[in-house]
């Protein structure tokens, strides 16, 4: 959390004892060293930097979820001391909200030291303590990576300890306003409260989680709405130091119905915009692969072919080139490179190829403000020293995109004498600059690239919070507060501002970047969040390590298995939750080919390295296009160093001659097709078929989602049409051939590949076709739920999450194995009609609640899961009348919707607007296991999961106490389960066995201190993965990093006041 670097001190000396040392008092302090280092609970963080005193050997930053939380680091000293000070080395980063705190322990007696909020930059800083406080440990109370990065300890070595004198107490008080009354199915909300006492945590409770619950899971205490009606939200804070325990402040909360149900449109993918394919076929490029680097001011005709053959690009512009000296701006021709950006994106334009222009990298005179060893051109774009938290620190980048924006905008009314150029040659014959306004060549600016660089450390990496600070500045001048000619807004309003990519695509990051616009630019008169950009933006690279760009990954990996498509859907959810439904961008993804990247393409069946890129290129636009993403940017246009076995260096989609390669030729042919087509509905999931349209016509793309080979029969009903014709790329063609085909019965029966193939309807005496896909058997038993329309349906809300009840140690593999007469060891809520992955082995679960009908019609529901599992529907909300429609009695595959028929429901008739009961049952033995739902609407759309804005969870009645309990999982973090009916001490890893890290989780049967650890076969203790006090029944999670542990087996073992739990844990690399 490396903020602003500031020459300041303010490092406070907070001694909240007092002590009285005697026999000691005229010895002389000397340093004790420190003998162990313990964290209170493992983040993945490494202190043993701290035991030596190396300045280049540094604790290294973790911004993995698990570490953005407050823990206690304990260094044991060699012996008892009466220490008489601390030093603590600063290095970087200011973090005064949320500072690191340094206490003595002596046995069980914390005594506050002081604060530490890295102000001082590089430096030794002194924290005296006088009286001298007895201590055999120091604590270092800190969050995330604020840490001072050395810590020494001085005092007078001590058997006797000083006398103790009780220091006076002060009552803790709570400041917690209150809630209202809140609107069912709005987004979890942060629960705040302030007291006089920083020194221990306030927590909250509800009275009534079946209403509303709360969670710390994700650091932050939330409240998520989960039913109508009342509860009270109480705050309560524990005594510390000289502070004793709070009196409790209870807020009452009411949650009420949507006060008026709104009709949505039918959509298979939540977006209002219909957006053409083509905007998926775009690329990055720099100006020199348009332009001549020997002739810059004009385009080359030899370069402007390649770049025809995509619909956008995204251009990288380094700040540099528009202002290399400041407040001294060139664009045609530019003085850093003589490029003419006029000319460029005037042809450009003329050839219909849209420019994002990325304006990113700090230009030389700025980065000359940065001490010499911290100098890089991907720095935060701030003068050194500049808070990065600050918009006004941003100000020299916001004058710049004013000035871009108004001459490359289309508002032809900026005020002139706001613009300026160097007019001045800087030969003879060279072109001159002049003043332009409004050339209505570019519509969207992105502000930046890939601003969380994390392995860049401190001085390239932006929190969220900061890069909002960034934006407002580079929006509006952060709302026109920071003078005039600031701000791309304040040029051009049409302008749109793009983010930047991120590179580790995280949604809550984002969120992020909305809470700070809250806090910092308010509401809109319609109640929005006035966001400081008008598209989300991130980067993405399918491989087989969850698509990092961390370089683990050992190879690329087809995109619809990859996980791209669930980060692609998720940030589409939070588009939707929390942004107003902005549009969504990748501006970089791509494939490899040198076999040496861990982002490589490889040979799959009888398709060569090159074909195989090509194809999981186009089937990259085609996902895309699916989940709602309104454009994508493959990176790039050439290699960036053919023969690298770097990541990202042989990328490119043009040879070094200019020729298209492959993939290219795909995407081009595939343009020329159905590019100005529109993405309407996906039709089966596997083949995937998808239907596009345009002018009321349709067309069809079809494709194997898999890397293995394999083919796939599928029978497409079109209707009355009478032919078709079948497109597939071609290596070497302009275009694709069109084979026709006769169709009997408006059927065509097609031999589906991992290769995309088209379909367009020919002739046909309807001008609408209604394609279906062939009925799957119907599985045993198949009863089928008819309730009786009625013309004015009952209007129902969904809540946005169902209720999943899990029993644990129910062996055996079968469905009828589930206790679900008994209480749970466990609920939770879940936000779509999907389990998590890889919980446990040996456990039973249920997921049930009610669905609301957004149509009226048939709907066809189907099951996925591993390894048993069963549907249910009722004809009513009543679960007396559930019957079962889908099954399946072993492993299917994850989203596998059609391995079995029985996997598949017959037809279901449900009635628009009224809520039904629902119910999965999963049985899982061992391995992986999750269960997810699917349905298709009477419309043809297929979703799959079900979404949560169609459900909402089953509520017991009183004497079933289980739902009370549930607790909702926030911001993708591990959920807390809250164990039901008598507790039992337990402790599972997974997954098993470890390759890089695993979640351990452990519950208590009795409230006390706990601690897990890692053992060797030889019984050494090899690393201590939590230490801490645990209630009774509530399950904690820490993360278990196999980094620094061999091959081989270990002892994971669960220590509390009571009992040991062993448990045999494998490592495999």
């Amino acid at each position: 959390m490396a903020n602003s670097f500031k020459p300041i001190s303010l490092l406070t000396s907070l001694v909240s004892f007092f002590w009285a040392v005697t026999a000691y008092g005229q010895q002389t302090a000397s340093r004790v060293a420190v003998t162990s280092i313990s964290p209170s609970v493992f983040t993945g963080q490494d202190y043993s930097p701290w035991l030596n005193d190396d300045l280049s050997s540094l604790v290294q930053e973790v911004w993995m979820p698990i570490n953005s939380q407050y823990i206690d680091v304990t260094l044991k000293l060699t012996q008892q001391t009466n220490v008489t000070q601390i030093r603590l080395y600063d290095h970087q980063g200011v973090f005064t909200d949320n500072p690191a705190t340094v206490y003595a322990l002596y046995g069980t007696q914390k005594v506050l030291l002081g604060k530490f909020t890295g102000e001082q930059y590089l430096q030794w800083v002194d924290m005296s303590v006088s009286p001298a406080v007895p201590a055999d440990a120091i604590i270092i109370h800190k969050i995330g990576n604020n840490i001072p990065q050395k810590v020494q300890v001085y005092g007078v070595a001590s058997t006797i300890a000083p006398t103790y004198t009780n220091p006076v107490s002060v009552q803790s008080v709570i400041n917690f306003g209150a809630l209202g009354t809140k609107i069912i199915g709005a987004a979890p909300f942060a629960l705040t409260a302030t007291s006089n006492n920083t020194n221990s945590p306030i927590t909250f409770t509800s009275s009534n989680p079946g209403v509303v619950s709360v969670s710390n899971s994700s650091g932050q205490w939330m409240a998520s709405l989960v039913a109508i009606g009342t509860a009270t939200i109480t705050a309560s804070q524990a005594a510390s130091g000289s502070f004793t325990a709070a009196t409790n402040v209870a807020q009452p909360i009411t949650v009420q119905p949507v006060p008026t149900v709104i009709p949505v449109p039918t959509q298979t993918n939540g977006i209002a915009r219909e957006r053409k394919l083509k905007q998926q076929f775009a690329v990055n490029a720099f100006e020199w692969d348009v332009e001549d680097p020997n002739r810059p001011w004009e385009v080359d005709p030899l370069r402007l072919p390649a770049i025809k053959k995509f619909s956008g690009i995204r251009h990288y512009l380094d700040w540099e080139r528009l202002e290399a000296k400041e407040g001294s701006y060139t664009f045609n021709p530019s003085y850093n490179g003589g490029w003419g950006y006029d000319e460029m994106y005037a042809r450009l334009k003329a050839e219909g190829v849209e420019v994002l222009a990325c304006i990113k990298t700090v230009p030389s005179w700025m980065l000359a403000s940065w001490p010499e060893s911290e100098r890089d051109s991907e720095n935060v774009p701030v003068r050194y020293g500049n808070d990065f938290g600050k918009p006004t620190s941003y100000i020299e980048q916001a004058k710049l995109a004013f000035q871009f924006a108004a001459r490359y905008g289309s508002n032809p009314n900026v005020n002139p004498s706001l613009l300026s150029v160097n007019s001045t040659p800087r030969w003879t014959g060279d072109g001159v600059n002049q003043v332009k306004i409004g050339l209505n060549l570019i519509q969207y600016m992105e502000c930046d690239n890939e601003r969380d660089k994390w392995w860049k450390g401190a001085k390239a990496y932006q929190s969220p919070a900061q890069y909002a600070a960034n934006l407002s500045a580079y929006y509006d001048g952060h709302k026109n507060t920071m003078g005039p000619g600031v701000g791309v807004k304040n040029a051009d309003p049409n302008m749109q501002v793009v983010m930047a990519g991120l590179a580790a695509p995280d949604p809550n990051y984002v969120k992020g970047m909305i809470e700070w616009c809250k806090q910092n630019r308010g509401y809109k008169a319609d109640g929005s969040v006035n966001l400081c950009w008008d598209v989300i933006n991130y980067h993405v690279y399918s491989n087989n390590d969850n698509c990092s760009q961390t370089g683990t990954s050992t190879r690329g990996q087809a995109p619809e298995i990859s996980g791209a498509a669930i980060i692609g859907q998720s940030f589409m959810q939070m588009a939707r939750d929390y942004a107003g439904s902005m549009p969504v961008w990748v501006t970089e993804t791509g494939f490899d080919t040198n076999q040496g990247s861990p982002l490589k393409a490889i040979a799959v069946g009888n398709r060569s390295i090159v074909e195989t890129q090509a194809d999981w290129i186009l089937r990259t636009s085609l996902m895309y296009a699916r989940l709602g993403i309104e454009r994508n940017f493959f990176y790039q246009l050439y290699d960036d160093n053919p023969g690298s076995s770097q990541q990202f260096a042989t990328m490119g989609l043009t040879n070094a001659d200019r020729t298209p390669r492959l993939a290219t030729q795909y995407l081009n042919q595939t343009n020329q097709l159905l590019g100005e087509y529109v993405f309407k509905q996906t039709l089966n999931a596997d083949p995937i078929v998808d239907r596009y349209e345009l002018n009321g016509n349709s067309a069809y793309a079809l494709v194997v989602p898999d890397e293995k080979g394999r083919t796939a029969q599928y029978t497409l009903n079109l209707g009355t049409a009478t032919y078709a014709d079948v497109y597939r790329p071609t290596s070497g063609a302009q275009s694709m051939t069109p084979q026709r085909v006769t169709l009997q019965n408006g059927q065509l029966t097609l031999q589906v590949t991992e290769t995309p193939m088209f379909v367009v309807v020919a002739g046909t005496t309807a001008p609408t076709p209604t394609p279906t896909p062939t009925p799957t058997p119907t599985p045993e038993p198949t009863p089928t739920p008819t309730p009786t329309p009625t013309p004015v349906p009952t209007v129902c809300s969904a809540t946005g999450t169902i209720l999943r009840e899990q029993w644990n140690n129910v062996n055996g593999k079968n469905i009828s194995n589930i206790p679900v007469q008994n209480t749970p060891s466990s609920t939770s809520q879940l936000t779509i009609f999907e389990s998590d992955r890889n919980i446990g082995n040996n456990y039973g679960a249920r997921i049930r609640g009610y669905i609301c009908a957004p149509q009226t019609g048939n709907y066809i529901f189907w099951i996925a899961g591993d390894e048993a599992t069963e549907l249910y529907i009722s004809s009513d909300d009543n679960p007396a009348n559930k019957k079962r429609i889908a099954f399946s009695s072993s492993s299917t595959g994850w989203r596998v919707w059609n391995k079995y028929a029985s996997q598949q429901s017959a037809p279901v008739a449900l009635v628009a607007g009224r809520r039904y009961y629902v119910e999965a049952l999963h049985k899982e033995q061992v391995g992986d296991d999750y269960v997810s739902v699917a349905w298709q609407l009477p419309s043809g759309a297929m979703e799959g999961p079900i979404p949560g804005r169609y459900l909402s969870p089953f509520i017991p009645g009183a004497n079933l106490t289980a739902s009370s309990s549930s607790n909702a999982t926030l911001s993708g973090m591990p959920e807390q389960k809250v164990s039901m009916g008598a507790a039992k001490t337990e402790l599972v890893a997974f997954p098993m066995p470890v390759t890089y890290e695993s979640v351990i989780e452990f519950t208590l049967a009795k409230a006390g201190n706990a601690t897990v650890e890692i053992f060797d076969m030889q019984g050494r203790r090899l690393q201590q993965v939590y230490a801490g006090t645990m209630e009774a029944g509530v399950s904690r999670q820490a993360l278990l990093k196999a980094s620094s542990l061999p091959t081989g087996t270990y002892i994971l073992r669960l220590t509390t006041e009571t009992e040991v739990l062993n448990q045999r844990i494998v490592v495999a690399k």
